[in-house]
This record gives C-alpha cells, sequence and structure tokens, in this order.
C-alpha cells in the first residue's frame, strides 16, 4: 500500500489523513521503537554518568580517609589496572563465545 501524499481536496481531509496513519501498524511499530529506543539511550546514559562519577569519587574518598598521602588512590588505580589487564582478554574471550543472554544474566549477578 502506498500512502496518500495529501488530502482529497477537502478542507477536513488533513485530520482524516493523520488519524488513517495511526491505523498502520507500521506506524505504530516505528512510534514503539523510538520510545524504546530513547527510554534505552537515556537508562544507558544514566548508568554511565554513575559509573563515570563513582570513577571519579573513588580516589577522592580515598584522599578524604588518607590525608597528606597518595598512597591510597595510587595502591587502587594500580590494583584496578591489574585486574583489567589481567582478567579484560579473558573476559573478553568468554563474552564472545557465550551466549547473550547468558553473558547479561552473569553481568546482573555480579553487579548485585
Amino acid at each position: 500500500k502506498v500512502a496518500p501524499t495529501g488530502g482529497s481536496g477537502t478542507a477536513g481531509s488533513s485530520s482524516d489523513d493523520s488519524q488513517h496513519y495511526m491505523h498502520w501498524p507500521a506506524v505504530n511499530q516505528i512510534n514503539a521503537s523510538r520510545s524504546s529506543a530513547t527510554c534505552l539511550l537515556v537508562a544507558h546514559t544514566l548508568t554511565k554518568l554513575g559509573s563515570k562519577a563513582w570513577e571519579f569519587a573513588t580516589p577522592l574518598l580515598l584522599l578524604y580517609f588518607s590525608p597528606g598521602s597518595l598512597l591510597a588512590p595510587t595502591v587502587f588505580g594500580f590494583v584496578i589496572f591489574l585486574v583489567r589487564f589481567m582478567l579484560g582478554p579473558s573476559a573478553g574471550a568468554w563474552v564472545d563465545r557465550t551466549k547473550r543472554l547468558t553473558v547479561v544474566q552473569v553481568g546482573i549477578i555480579l553487579q548485585t
């Protein structure tokens, strides 16, 4: 089916056309997918913002609890680096060979 491009020439036909479009399943599906995509984008943005804020705040908190010494934030940063360096490649290989649903479930369990 081809969407009508204009009205039938009468003054009230444009509102009839817009109501006609709302009954098309494809239009409703596009609107639903845009809404879902927007929600997903907002959720990802807020999650990433919280994660980065914690990454920034952790060394500051360590400085607060150990005034006059940079040892605590340095050790914390070094340990985080070592964990990522040592476990990153094997975790990536595991993600590549495992079903997505399993990866998501394990990720949720590890976060809690």
